[in-house]
């Protein structure tokens, strides 16, 4: 996932849709994906703080029983910032661990 979601060629919306695969499956990757995910998207959206809690907390209710509810909000939340076919930015991505640039 992340290698994935730090090429260029991914959307926001995408990127979304990825993190809703993970939390179906239960993958252990899906916290770490979810919290890169809120960074990025909040600084691309230039989201006020409470906008900002309210994402995350939509994040964390991916795998609850209203979890349709809350993807539709996600997906809305996307749309409504212009975001939905934007690529996600190379500049926001967290630097590479060493083990990674060898």
């Amino acid at each position: 996932m992340r290698r994935l979601c730090e090429h260029s060629f991914v959307m926001y919306a995408d990127a979304l849709l990825l993190l809703f695969e993970l939390a179906d499956k239960e993958d252990e990757r899906f916290q770490l994906a979810a919290a890169r995910w809120h960074a990025r998207f909040v600084l691309e959206a230039n989201l006020p703080l409470r906008e900002a809690e309210a994402v995350m907390t939509l994040l964390g209710r991916l795998r609850g029983a209203d979890r349709h509810v809350v993807r539709r909000r996600l997906l809305l939340s996307v749309e409504r910032c212009g975001l939905t076919t934007r690529e996600i930015s190379r500049e926001l991505a967290a630097p590479a661990p060493a083990y990674e640039r060898s």
